[in-house]
């Protein structure tokens, strides 16, 4: 549970995924450190929210899906922008390819 769960923050904190569900990497730290010593065990919902999380990344990483999500651009200014993630592959926003 503790391999899964490491690999499982590392690949959610490098997938396009992750702009719209960026609260998963939390509860990831969480479980890798409590399953870091060796003394606690899972529950059945940290269990459940695991896999929650590995099949919502699957079935996301396959949709084209349209969102509003704070961007920064070139000067470094923030705002409110619609954007469109295609799968794990890209995300734009104006017609224009966004850097993550």
């Amino acid at each position: 549970m503790q391999q899964v769960s490491g690999d499982a923050r590392s690949r959610f904190d490098n997938s396009l995924t992750n702009v719209q569900y960026p609260d998963r990497s939390s509860f990831l730290d969480n479980l890798a450190k409590k399953l870091g010593s060796s003394s606690k065990l899972p529950s059945i919902e940290e269990i459940e929210k695991l896999w929650f999380e590995l099949q919502r990344e699957m079935t996301e990483s396959g949709k084209v899906v349209k969102f509003s999500t704070d961007v920064i651009d070139i000067q470094g200014n923030k705002s409110q922008t619609t954007v469109v993630r295609v799968g794990a592959f890209n995300i734009v926003a104006d017609g224009k390819y966004l850097n993550f």
